[in-house]
């Protein structure tokens, strides 16, 4: 029960402001329009970042730091102001549709 209700879909349609009209789907019905999708988007979204980075006054590389000491993401790579994940490989995609979206791509 506890951790249905914090996942991302559940929790989002909790509250109006982030509740649309419809449901909220991609515009895809399969794993490869999927990921295509996402490797197409992801320059735009990653300069998008940049740009909002940019516009609060930080510098995107620039290495986090906290008391003096870099803030690490791992045990050798530190965090920097703009940190951006890579995309969820194809098996973590479809463990994520079937368990948390019956199946479903969209």
């Amino acid at each position: 029960q506890g951790a249905e209700k914090v996942l991302p879909k559940k929790y989002m349609n909790q509250f109006s402001s982030f509740s649309p009209d419809g449901i909220l789907r991609q515009p895809v019905d399969n794993i490869d329009s999927l990921l295509s999708r996402c490797e197409n988007v992801l320059p735009t979204f990653r300069d998008t970042l940049i740009n909002i980075v940019e516009a609060a006054g930080l510098i995107p590389d620039e290495i986090v730091m906290w008391d003096g000491k870099e803030v690490m993401l791992t045990l050798e790579t530190p965090y920097r102001c703009l940190t951006i994940g890579p995309l969820k490989s194809r098996e973590r995609c479809e463990e994520k549709v079937a368990n948390e979206y019956d199946g479903d791509y969209s």
